[in-house]
């Protein structure tokens, strides 16, 4: 049986698809941005909000509950999408299974795509910046799930770089890295627990909603971090003013906001 399986011939096929959904995702995006007025998220985090948003918000309350009563709300709310994920990952293996004209690798590409955030994210937030008024500050609220209403233009843009940085990695790197490692199981649900940190893990002061999909996002996220810098910082050193500032570049920020990857853009960026 083991010497049957080839990881390699599998490896490559992934790798692949990978590319092919990179590609895709570039026309696509901008449609769905389209669709979506201008809100570049991935298409499996809008589902997270609309299926489980309110549930979440009525199970959050972290001002009135004790921090243990709040973990053990937000530990369900993520195991029911987890289980809810494998269900559906369960029923359309065995949909595409019984139908022969649908081909794995076609499903697979579908699943990575809905995952994927969209290759225009950062202009895409800088131009609805530029366009300044309620439509740049709805943007920006929703992505961000931060309220930037009274935010300056440079407190706005410094967002946007960070913002940029988080969803480069969760919504690009972590995806294309997981399902050429482990497959798009593995890819969907860390795309799952990502929507789930981007709904509800950055609302301040309730960080013990979120506590078990941190854990569980742990060593994906550094991981994907550390290769995501390396990427971004081979790019950047062919821009003039990360050359200068990238070689003594320090690794502040915290890994949970962006970490190495918003240090290299900013370096990039100057």
């Amino acid at each position: 049986m083991l010497g049957d399986f080839d990881y390699i011939g599998m490896l490559h096929a992934r790798i692949g698809i990978a590319l092919g959904c990179v590609l895709l995702s570039l026309p696509l995006g901008a449609l769905v941005s389209v669709v979506f007025k201008l809100r570049p998220l991935p298409f499996i985090w809008f589902l997270i909000d609309r299926l489980f948003g309110r549930t979440g918000d009525l199970l959050n309350r972290y001002q009135s509950r004790p921090s243990s009563d709040v973990f053990i709300r937000g530990s369900f709310l993520i195991c029911a999408g987890l289980m809810l994920t494998g269900v559906v990952l369960e029923a359309l293996q065995i949909g595409v299974a019984l139908v022969d004209y649908i081909p794995r690798w076609g499903l697979e590409a579908a699943l990575l795509l809905s995952v994927l955030n969209v290759g225009s994210y950062p202009a895409l937030l800088l131009a609805a910046a530029r366009k300044g008024g309620d439509i740049a500050r709805g943007v920006l609220s929703y992505t961000a799930r931060i309220d930037v209403s009274g935010r300056e233009v440079a407190s706005a843009y410094r967002l946007i770089i960070g913002e940029s940085a988080i969803n480069v990695r969760d919504a690009f790197f972590m995806p294309l890295v997981l399902y050429i490692i482990f497959g798009i199981d593995v890819a969907m649900v860390a795309a799952v627990l990502s929507g789930f940190m981007w709904r509800f893990g950055r609302i301040e002061g309730a960080g013990a909603f979120m506590v078990l999909a941190r854990v569980l996002l742990f060593l994906p996220e550094r991981i994907v971090s550390f290769l995501a810098s390396v990427y971004i910082f081979v790019a950047a050193v062919f821009v003039p003013k990360a050359v200068k500032s990238a070689a003594n570049l320090p690794m502040r920020a915290h890994a949970a906001f962006g970490g190495r990857v918003l240090s290299v853009l900013a370096a990039a960026l100057g």
